[in-house]
């Protein structure tokens, strides 16, 4: 030991190996510090992905090869309401609708075997995710691998595409309204893509130039058509600055149909998509060749007196400029009569001032508006009519005159009642008949429900009534149906409906009963109105009864047809008991 002590010494007292250890101390401590440096580094950059991968506005779900869960970000539980610890540990297959399970993991295994990103919603019906409420919710997925050493993981991204199918819808809605709308229109409008090839022009463009329609024509067919002289000037400040939010306005002159150079005014603007990048131009065209002061009033006169329907025309303050013969037959008021005053002197006072502030910003917004108003007559009679209002502008787009069409609906609307009585009301007493009592009957109980409130539904059949039929005849038949309708409908609140099923039956609904004898109340009344005598024509006084079942909501059935065969069955029961009474419905 002590040789060894003193071999330790002398190794310690060279000075080369004391150097050489301080070094080695020295390089320990500086890995010692780096290795510290690198671990709060590698925390700092786990700690980022990690808020990275909880930032991320779509719910994240990471899944190891056997569709084990793995890792979930919080928008897991907003999308579908489970939290992530909930779904840590447990198969993805638990997010997918039982009847779509099979196919998912044929999808998966497929997706597995592509690591390409995949978005499925696009294209792929019934992508939907079960929710931990079981709803279900269309989704769209995205899908990616995540190589690791201890195997493949698999990040899904769903998103919610609710709100985008229900955009998608109403776009698809709005172009085909657009597309209607612009080939309805006289004014000929067109649009490009970013490289200056026609991808849309109305009706009115292609019957002006002479296309039966818009097949891939390219900017260069499209600058065939422009005059030679014409065709620097036409395009001189479009895709220059895109950028510009202006609109472009140039004039030119474009080849018609019939061969002839006609000049046209052309306004553009630059369109651009969601994300601020260009796509192309929108814009119209109007042919100015024959463009004078007057044209306006011309256009104004050959719309308003080339029509037979009639026509006002007023200038931007709505004052009255001209009529037609047909607007004065319809209001009554002469031209002279017309002239000078404002367009309100024609109003009827059925509309108050909203529907008119309403109808005047869509005018202002759109340019025009159409719907059904009332307005007066000379005479005084109110009178509903079908009015077109269009704004006409001038070159600077500033409104210079409203042009009205319009036309009597009375007729049509007296037809739509009339339509509407034949199929919901009996033709003789023009009480409701079936169809219209069998919808009250489903409405009502439907309230009832919800309020928990009791119905009566009163089936009568007149006693005796045929008789008054074979000796008096069929329209003395009619008038006592008539009569009885009436003295019925005494005997019940406005808030009852009595109705006429054919022949001599009827059935009364008695709606919020607050007791089963309310019924036998009004059946009473009705049984002892209906035994009084009935003065017919040439002096003939009958006498007739009724007999009344009744059947009770809820207790006795809780459909209109269960209700009504009820009613009957006690119906059949009061009149075997001797008639003149009511009798309420029992199985037994």
């Amino acid at each position: 030991m002590n040789m060894l002590s003193n071999w330790l010494k002398n190794l310690c007292c060279n000075t080369k190996l004391e150097e050489f250890i301080k070094a080695k101390s020295f390089e320990l401590e500086s890995e010692i510090a780096r290795l510290k440096q690198v671990e709060q580094e590698l925390q700092t950059v786990i700690s980022r992905k990690r808020a990275i991968f909880e930032a991320e506005p779509d719910a994240t779900i990471i899944s190891n090869d056997k569709g084990i869960i793995v890792m979930a970000n919080k928008q897991v539980e907003c999308l579908l309401g489970f939290s992530p610890n909930e779904l840590i540990g447990c198969s993805i297959d638990m997010l997918i609708p039982l009847r779509f399970r099979d196919n998912h993991r044929k999808y998966r295994e497929r997706y597995y075997a592509m690591p390409n990103l995949r978005l499925m919603g696009n294209g792929l019906p019934n992508i939907v995710a079960l929710r931990k409420d079981k709803t279900e919710i269309d989704v769209e997925i995205s899908l990616s691998r995540i190589e690791t050493q201890q195997g493949d993981l698999f990040a899904s991204s769903l998103r919610d595409i609710t709100v985008r199918k229900k955009n998608e819808e109403e776009l698809k809605t709005s172009e085909e309204r657009f597309r209607l709308m612009a080939n309805s229109s006289p004014i000929m409008i067109w649009i490009t893509d970013r490289e200056g090839n026609p991808t849309f022009s109305n009706k009115a463009w292609t019957e002006f130039v002479g296309l039966k329609s818009l097949t891939a024509i390219t900017h260069d067919d499209w600058l065939a058509l422009v005059h030679p002289d014409d065709q620097k000037l036409a395009v001189k400040n479009y895709y220059v600055n895109t950028h510009n939010l202006e609109s472009i306005s140039t004039e030119y002159r474009l080849r018609h149909t019939s061969g002839e150079w006609r000049w046209v005014f052309d306004q553009g603007v630059p369109m651009f998509n969601d994300l601020g990048i260009f796509v192309g131009y929108i814009g119209s065209l109007v042919d100015i060749t024959d463009r004078k002061n007057a044209e306006a009033e011309l256009r104004i006169a050959a719309i308003a007196f080339e029509s037979h329907e009639a026509m006002v025309v007023t200038d931007a303050n709505t004052i009255i400029l001209r009529v037609n013969e047909a607007f004065t037959k319809l209001t009554g008021y002469s031209a002279e009569e017309c002239i000078g005053q404002k367009m309100y002197f024609l109003h009827s006072g059925y509309h108050n001032e909203a529907f008119y502030q309403t109808m005047w910003n869509n005018i202002n917004a759109d340019g025009t508006w159409q719907g059904e108003i009332w307005d007066r007559r000379k005479n005084g009679e109110v009178y509903p009519k079908w009015l077109t209002i269009t704004a006409v502008k001038n070159d600077a787009g500033e409104v210079t005159h409203y042009v009205g069409t319009q036309s009597d609906i009375t007729d049509r609307k007296a037809e739509d009642k009339r339509m509407y009585d034949l199929a919901y009301y009996d033709a003789l007493t023009k009480l409701p008949n079936r169809r219209l009592l069998e919808d009250r009957m489903e409405h009502s109980i439907a309230i009832a429900q919800r309020h928990q409130k009791n119905l009566a539904v009163l089936m009568l059949d007149l006693d005796k009534f045929k008789a008054v039929n074979d000796n008096l005849g069929h329209l003395a038949g009619d008038k006592l149906l008539q009569l009885v309708a009436l003295r019925i409908s005494k005997c019940l609140r406005e808030s009852d409906t009595v109705a006429r099923l054919g022949g001599d039956e009827f059935v009364v609904l008695l709606e919020h009963i607050t007791d089963t004898k309310d019924a036998a109340l009004v059946a009473e009344n009705i049984v002892n109105e209906l035994s009084k005598s009935f003065h017919l024509a040439q002096n003939h006084d009958v006498q007739i009864g009724t007999s009344i079942g009744i059947s009770l909501y809820p207790q006795d059935g809780d459909t209109s047809t269960t209700l009504i065969a009820n009613a009957d069955v006690a119906l059949y029961q009061a009149k075997h008991s001797g008639r003149g009474r009511f009798v309420y419905f029992s199985q037994e």
